[in-house]
Order: structure tokens, then C-alpha cells, then sequence
């Protein structure tokens, strides 16, 4: 069966999922996260990638990237994904591959999904259970979206501007929305897009992608627009008060 080709648009957000090799360990001690992130910083100010929202598990990285070109991620992705395969064998005297193939890829809605997968990404510690709440875990970019740390290698998405008028009021929202575990439906749907390499989002954004890309965005026999809602009640109400 022919490999789904990845969407390559420049300025479109997309969501990264990268797996060990049968879910072999990627990150063992503190120093495997820290090399990684390390690079991933470097090759994202070479490639200009903005980096929205991350959490590296034992077993995988998830990542929200925005790059400025259409081939930027993967290069980001080529070049750390070698450098790191490079470095765990060394390091822990080891040969052969690292990785479960190569890595998944989903463009997200930023209207629609953007807040959405954010909130997946920094949850999965929890879904995980590694830990009990999502800020306890120490390699992901939730603290800095709670306004708990300040990590200046995270960029903030438009999407999440807009939940407040003031950092004070994005985080005090974001605090709140973090909380809360996404519905069945919606951890379904992303997991979907990302293994089928489809676009998340509802008609017009999946109309637009497709005339840009000249591509299907969306399997065949859809069946309707699964619009992401992504606690849109909270999101407003915090909007209103901001």
C-alpha cells in the first residue's frame, strides 16, 4: 500500500507524532530529553519553526510546529531524528533503527482543533500516567502555558492569544481548560487524523487545504463535520471576562 503523502504548506500549524520502534524507549534519563529539546530548539531557529506546544514520553515526542516554508519540518525532523538516533546509540551502546517508521503528520484548524491539540499534547503525561496532573510532568510545555515557567522557545499560537487580553488572563483560562480531560470523541478523532495523516478541521478548512496542496484533506465517507468545540463555553465566557 502507497505511504499517504504528508501536506507540505507553508504558515499551516501541524501536529507531529514521532514513536519509538516498537515501542522501544527514546528517552531514558534526563540528559536524553534535554539533548533532544536542545535540537529541537537549534534546528527549529535554522529551519524557522515555531514551536506551539510539545511533550516528550518515554516512548514518543508530540509536537505543534508552524514553519515558515513548506519543506522546514521536515528538515527539523530528518536532521533530529538522525542526530538523536545517532547520540541514544552511542550513548547506550546500541545499533540499528530508533523509530517506528517515519513521522505522522496532521494540519490542524486554527479555528477549530488548534486549542483542541494543545490541550491533547500536554495532557498525554496524564493519559499516560506518568503523572497526575499535566503540570507536574517536567518535559512538556505545560507550565509555560500555565504561566508557571517561562520557556522563551515556545511561540503562542494566535489561537491561544486570543484566549485572553493579558498573559495573566491566557493563562488563568488556559489553567482552567488544561483541567479538564477532552471528550471520547474528540481523542478519537485526532488520533484518526493523525495515523490516516488527514487534516483536522471542519469543511472550509479542509476546502482550503485542498486547493492549496491539490489533494484530498479528508477520508472518503466522512460523514459530516466533526467540529471541534474544544470547551468553546469556557473559552468564551473566559473571552467575555477578559
Amino acid at each position: 500500500m502507497a505511504r499517504q503523502i504528508r501536506f507540505s504548506l507553508p504558515h499551516q500549524c501541524k501536529y507531529i507524532v514521532q514513536k519509538g520502534n516498537i515501542s522501544t524507549p527514546i528517552f531514558s534519563y534526563n540528559d536524553d530529553f534535554e539533548f533532544y529539546l536542545y535540537n529541537l530548539k537549534e534546528l527549529c531557529n535554522r529551519y524557522d519553526c515555531k514551536i506551539h506546544a510539545y511533550s516528550l514520553l518515554t516512548d514518543q515526542v508530540h509536537l505543534l510546529i508552524t514553519p515558515a516554508s513548506s519543506n522546514a519540518i521536515s528538515k527539523v525532523m530528518q536532521s533530529l531524528g538522525r542526530t538523536y538516533t545517532k547520540y541514544y546509540n552511542q550513548y547506550y551502546d546500541r545499533s540499528g533503527t530508533l523509530w517506528d517508521g517515519r513521522y505522522r503528520a496532521s494540519l490542524v484548524s486554527p479555528t477549530e482543533y488548534l486549542l483542541t491539540c494543545m490541550l491533547y499534547i500536554e495532557q498525554s503525561p496524564v493519559r499516560e500516567r506518568l503523572v497526575k496532573q499535566a503540570h507536574e510532568y517536567n518535559w512538556s510545555s505545560t507550565t509555560h502555558n500555565m504561566g508557571i515557567t517561562n520557556n522563551s522557545f515556545i511561540t503562542p499560537h494566535e489561537a491561544y492569544v486570543k484566549l485572553g487580553q493579558s498573559d495573566l488572563k491566557r493563562h488563568e483560562a488556559y489553567r482552567s481548560l488544561i483541567k479538564l480531560p477532552l471528550p471520547g470523541n474528540e481523542t478519537t478523532y485526532i488520533l484518526n487524523a493523525i495515523n490516516g495523516g488527514w487534516v483536522m478541521g471542519g469543511h472550509e478548512y479542509s476546502k482550503l487545504i485542498e486547493e492549496l496542496s491539490q489533494r484530498r484533506a479528508q477520508p472518503r465517507n466522512r460523514g459530516g463535520d466533526r467540529r471541534s468545540l474544544c470547551f468553546n463555553n469556557t473559552i468564551n465566557k473566559n473571552k467575555d471576562t477578559a
